[in-house]
């Protein structure tokens, strides 16, 4: 069994471990536990941009609010402001230009689920980022399951 001392995580693994500590807040984690935990697999593009934007909306649920992106401000520090180490936890970033570009180069620019608001830093979920978010689960994955009631009778 490898340990953090003598074995310390890497960048990605950092990033891992920081955003399943996110997701499993009040687990706890075992020296057995580390080897899975090194190996945790790093969600794709869209699974970190649809866990930020899932964030996003439980600060922020009322369409149409704006907020900002700063760095290194605590949370709750200003109104609107977001605290720049717990977005790295939430998207599974391992750094600010990963989370950079999850922010302006895929939510805004691509998928056009955020968008700047006027000429300010300040941003907003769009109309598409409230569909996308209703047709995905809590995991960020497009949802492929259903809930199917039937009657079951010896008729049918």
């Amino acid at each position: 069994m490898r340990d953090l001392l003598s074995e310390p995580l890497n960048e990605l693994q950092s990033a891992n471990l920081s955003g399943w500590v996110n997701e499993n807040q009040g687990s706890l984690i075992r020296e057995s536990d580390l080897d899975s935990l090194r190996d945790l697999r790093t969600p794709g593009v869209d699974e970190k941009a649809i866990k930020l934007l899932r964030y996003l909306t439980r600060l922020h649920p009322s369409p149409g609010q704006t907020f900002a992106f700063r760095d290194a401000l605590p949370s709750g520090a200003r109104p609107g402001v977001m605290d720049f180490p717990r977005l790295l936890g939430v998207s599974w970033a391992k750094d600010k230009p990963e989370l950079d570009y999850l922010v302006n180069t895929y939510l805004v620019r691509f998928k056009t689920l955020l968008e700047y608001v006027g000429q300010t830093r300040k941003v907003q979920i769009t109309p598409a980022g409230w569909e996308q978010l209703s047709m995905t689960s809590g995991d960020g994955q497009d949802s492929t399951s259903a809930f199917v009631a039937m009657w079951f009778n010896d008729e049918t």
